[in-house]
């Protein structure tokens, strides 16, 4: 038992009709409330899991491997960094570029409900207090600040952290203005600064083929490039040669959005590390995939029939030879 659990063993506790014992879970409560809410600061302000022992209700789907690795934030951290002003510190500062830069509001963070205290914080007030931190790191990586909502509201988190008995209506209207401010702010800078409209159109124009003569003009520039399995210059000769043609032909060279674009070409060669995903393979025949394991399984055949054979869906050439390297492993079979 951790985390939310005990929070809301220690909440029932206070139902005692005994005034000693009753004293006893409020001052528990009070250790197990600044705990929960340093968690939750932390997230809201920094968009930052500060939580070693997967005890938080907000967790990282998907962890790397560090010195220490929870299901949350990771931080690698000695003796002299155990006090919480270190650990906030190193919060604010050691911010990693793939954690800044990672795709995250729909998939990386999540809510881990065996740790919620439904007791102090439903599951609609946890759905908030996700999507502020969630919120809180777009708008770090636009503007480089955690100055997002008022310092009133973060005065009121931080006074709950000594509380022995924690105002539910206070917390929740807190989180609620801090959630609306948020939410304005993203929606600025989505909206107005990233320019929405302009980018829908743009998915409209070019995804929908609204501007279909763009296409047209594009396979007729690249009509001969096409008909040959992609070379090492393939890509430079889209950017360099056919994609300017063609913009040249439509007289859209001063677009701001053409200019932005980059084809990109997949050369030649495939690397498949473990088969727990068959994203780019074709199966077909004896061949199983079990659920949760890493491999492919051709199995036992009786018939030739039953055979299996698997292979990649992007036409290589080998013009210049190739390179495969494999392992296999046969299970031993058992004669009766």
């Amino acid at each position: 038992m951790k985390g939310g659990q005990v929070i809301d063993l220690l909440q029932s506790g206070l139902l005692t009709g005994n005034a000693v014992l009753r004293d006893m879970y409020k001052i528990l409560l009070r250790f197990t409330y600044k705990v929960l809410f340093h968690q939750i600061i932390a997230w809201i302000v920094y968009g930052k899991l500060l939580d070693f022992y997967s005890e938080f209700f907000i967790y990282k789907v998907e962890n790397k491997k560090s010195d220490v690795t929870t299901k949350g934030f990771t931080i690698e951290f000695d003796k002299k960094k155990e006090n919480k002003n270190a650990l906030l510190e190193e919060l604010k500062i050691n911010d990693s570029k793939q954690d800044i830069l990672e795709a995250d509001w729909d998939s990386v963070y999540s809510l881990r409900f065996s740790m919620l205290p439904q007791s102090i914080i439903s599951i609609k007030l946890a759905e908030n207090i996700l999507f502020i931190g969630k919120a809180q790191r777009v708008l770090q990586i636009k503007n480089q600040t955690n100055d997002n909502f008022s310092t009133d509201s973060l005065k009121i988190l931080q006074q709950l952290t000594s509380s022995d008995i924690i105002d539910t209506l206070l917390f929740q209207n807190t989180i609620e203005k801090i959630r609306f401010e948020i939410a304005q702010k993203l929606m600025k800078v989505i909206v107005e600064e990233e320019a929405l409209v302009e980018n829908l159109q743009n998915l409209k124009s070019y995804y929908f083929m609204e501007k279909g003569e763009f296409y047209h003009i594009f396979i007729e520039e690249s009509r001969n490039l096409m008909k040959l399995p992609p070379k090492a210059s393939a890509e430079f000769d889209i950017n360099g040669m056919v994609y300017p043609n063609t913009l040249s032909r439509l007289n859209w060279e001063e677009s701001k959005l053409m200019k932005l674009i980059k084809f990109k070409i997949n050369h030649n060669g495939f690397e498949f590390n473990h088969f727990s995903s068959l994203h780019g393979l074709n199966v077909l025949g004896n061949v199983t995939q079990k659920k949760n394991h890493n491999y492919m399984r051709f199995e036992q055949m009786r018939s030739p029939k039953e055979s299996g054979c698997m292979w990649y869906n992007i036409k290589q050439s080998f013009e210049n030879g190739f390179k495969m390297s494999f392992s296999i492993r046969f299970k031993r079979g058992i004669s009766t």
